[in-house]
């Protein structure tokens, strides 16, 4: 879950565990830069993997979904910057972007507002009912 205050937020988690279908991914997700960044990578992977949950979240703070052209969506670098994005979305400067390991699970989580922290917190179900 991810909450914000004033913006839209978009959040995506998936098993570090999982084995994607990196073919059919590069297919739907990938720039030929970002194809090209993975091609000498040791732990190739869990960097596809980390790519894609900071796709998914971006999407998604977009309000597009997978609607979003994400080949058109570049992230570069072992923390994902955004390089660019398509015009729909505006400039790559006026974006957060944040993505982590926690646990077993790749988190992406983003904004397009600039400079917008994120701070984990994980919550127990005695919370939840709680209401917190």
């Amino acid at each position: 879950v991810a909450i914000a205050r004033d913006h839209e937020v978009g959040v995506d988690a998936e098993s570090a565990a999982r084995e994607p279908n990196e073919a059919a991914l590069s297919a739907l997700a990938l720039a030929p830069a970002e194809v090209a960044a993975l091609a000498g990578c040791a732990d190739r992977r869990q960097r596809l993997l980390r790519l894609w949950v900071a796709k998914e979240a971006l999407a998604k703070a977009a309000g597009r979904g997978l609607a979003l052209p994400l080949r058109g969506v570049v992230l570069l670098g072992e923390e994902p910057r955004i390089a660019a994005l398509p015009v729909a979305c505006g400039d790559p400067a006026g974006w957060s972007l944040h993505t982590a390991r926690h646990g077993a699970h790749w988190l992406g989580l983003a904004a397009p507002v600039r400079g917008m922290r994120f701070a984990l917190r994980e919550v127990t179900p005695a919370e939840v009912a709680a209401g917190a």
